[in-house]
């Protein structure tokens, strides 16, 4: 599937970058630890199917006890397909009350895809560091890129892109420890995205929000 090629070149090239960083600082830094994490989902309704898949990896460079500078970058990447029934109620609007295609052809297939990659840097603050538990937050910067396509039936494909300058970005999370090399790491994180609604002239800014929970291995 093109869209899972997409996603598996992104990471492998980020983990290239990120295994060249990292041969080039272990030598001289005492504590590096590495992070990712990989999901998909589909979800199928009535006329419809949604694939998402989302891709983050990043390093962590500790600058003393209770601060570290991290590296990170994120992909999503998300198609939805949808049988569009022809236009049948008012004003030319298809039909809410029967929303079915009664044969093969009757309605319009209509593909939309969202590529968002994410790339940011910042500090990390150690509130508490425990033996066990480590709660944090962060501040940085981050910059977004977009990439928008829509084709309907087997038309030309339309492609729209955009991006977010550099902005603040912003979290709070938990580290808690289960061994000597890995730990369990949960995050809560506000960026700046672009919205755009029915009436507005051109999009607008607005806040992101991330939950993530994942795993962490400390190298050295």
């Amino acid at each position: 599937m093109k869209i899972n090629r997409q996603l598996a070149q992104l990471v492998v090239s980020f983990s290239l970058v990120l295994t060249g960083t990292l041969v080039v600082t272990t030598a001289s830094l005492a504590g590096i630890s590495i992070s990712g994490s990989v999901s998909t989902s589909t979800t199928n309704v009535p006329l419809q199917i949604t694939t998402m898949q989302y891709g983050t990896a990043g390093i962590d460079i500790d600058l003393g006890q209770y601060i570290r500078f991290g590296l990170n970058y994120g992909v999503q990447l998300s198609t939805t397909s949808v049988y569009q029934p022809p236009a049948s109620g008012t004003n030319g609007s298809a039909s809410l009350a029967d929303l079915t295609c009664p044969k093969v052809g009757s309605c319009a297939s209509v593909i939309n895809k969202t590529m968002i990659t994410e790339r940011g840097s910042g500090f990390t603050l150690i509130l508490w560091a425990g033996e066990i538990f480590m709660p944090y937050v962060t501040v940085g910067g981050v910059t977004k890129n977009y990439t928008f396509t829509t084709q309907v039936n087997d038309g030309a494909i339309e492609e729209r892109k955009g991006q977010t300058p550099l902005s603040v970005s912003l979290g709070a999370g938990l580290v808690c420890r289960l061994n000597r090399d890995f730990s369990l790491k949960m995050n809560a994180q506000i960026s700046p995205g672009v919205t755009m609604s029915p009436g507005d002239s051109t999009p607008r800014m607005t806040w992101d929000k991330k939950n993530t929970i994942g795993l962490t291995y400390q190298i050295r």
